[in-house]
């Protein structure tokens, strides 16, 4: 019985997934990166975490399909979640496999989408998500000229 008992427990903390989006709960912004330099954010204050967003040109269900299609070319990545104005995808790092969470949030109204990269863990990523969303965005303008 202790052993069903521990295995149900052990299951259900195994399973239960943590929520990992920084979207807050109007769902209209994209949390601050935290101090650690593991991310960057098109909204981001601090000079060294910020990036321009990206510039939409078309409808934004169009915009949402383009930007899926440049992210699937990515290796290792997932899907977590996807809705009328927002993306979150999963990148797994080469070296260690290391998690990072790339989300986008899409704003119609000022044609922008804006993004957050970090790491889900650790201190220092090696600038590998100021790497990251430079090529999204390279791909991105190229794709929308």
């Amino acid at each position: 019985m202790r052993y069903i008992l521990f295995l149900l427990l052990f299951l259900s903390c195994t399973t239960t997934q943590r929520n990992f989006s920084s979207l807050n709960d109007s769902k209209t912004a994209l949390a601050p990166c935290p101090k650690s330099p593991n991310c960057v954010s098109s909204t981001a204050l601090k000079k060294k975490k910020k990036l321009s967003p990206l510039i939409i040109k078309t409808k934004t269900p169009v915009a949402i399909h383009q930007l899926d299609s440049i992210i699937q070319t990515f290796p290792k990545i997932t899907l977590i979640s996807k809705s009328e104005n927002h993306l979150h995808y999963t990148f797994k790092t080469k070296l260690g496999g290391f998690t990072d969470d790339v989300e986008f949030l899409f704003d119609e109204s000022n044609k922008l989408i804006h993004f957050r990269s970090a790491s889900r863990a650790g201190w220092s990523d090696a600038g590998a998500n100021k790497r990251r969303m430079k090529k999204i965005a390279k791909a991105w303008t190229k794709l929308n000229k």
